[in-house]
């Protein structure tokens, strides 16, 4: 356990209850050593001193473990955090070309493929791989995920992705295209 300043505010109350109650019992029995004591230490108002400090020792206490307090999330690993497999079996696609059609990525490793006027459909359930592809047309980026849609709007507000690109109304993603529309 880490102790911070209310942690050792709280136990030194509760420490100094302790003390207090053992000295008023030491002295208690001996009334010579009452008497060289000042009028503070023995007076009605010490009585009270030890409820007092284990009022604030339970405030503190109550304070720092209530539910509403806010609780650190714990830290992610993103390799463990990802619900797929390392390495992905990924289903391989080598040296195709794909013309005027949805063209699903999640789970995918296009090598060396040529892409034509595609909507590439990105749910992100699963890796992807797009290696020494040639793209040309237009080129659509749908998603029913929402995460993935966040995803790319984030990717287009900082730069990552071609400002041209914006968010289909129609619930998917989309880079705007320079002609024609979706393949459906």
């Amino acid at each position: 356990m880490r102790w911070r300043f209310w942690d050792a505010t709280a136990y030194s109350c509760l420490y100094t209850v302790a003390l207090l109650e053992a000295v008023e019992e030491f002295i208690k029995p001996r009334p010579a050593i009452s008497a060289h004591l000042p009028a503070v230490m023995t007076g009605d108002v010490v009585g009270y001193v030890p409820l007092l400090l284990i009022t604030v020792a339970s405030a503190i206490f109550i304070a720092k473990h209530w539910p509403w307090r806010a609780v650190a999330a714990p830290a992610i690993d993103n390799k463990k955090a990802l619900p797929w497999a390392d390495p992905y079996p990924f289903i391989k696609v080598i040296e195709q070309t794909f013309r005027n059609e949805r063209v699903e990525v999640d789970g995918h490793s296009y090598l060396r493929c040529k892409f034509e006027n595609v909507t590439f459909v990105l749910n992100g359930t699963a890796p992807f791989e797009l290696q020494g592809c040639h793209f040309m047309g237009t080129r659509w980026v749908q998603s029913t995920n929402p995460i993935a849609e966040i995803a790319w709007a984030l990717a287009v507000a900082v730069g990552l992705v071609n400002d041209s690109a914006q968010i289909d109304a129609r619930g998917g993603l989309v880079e705007r295209p320079t002609r024609g529309d979706p393949v459906a």
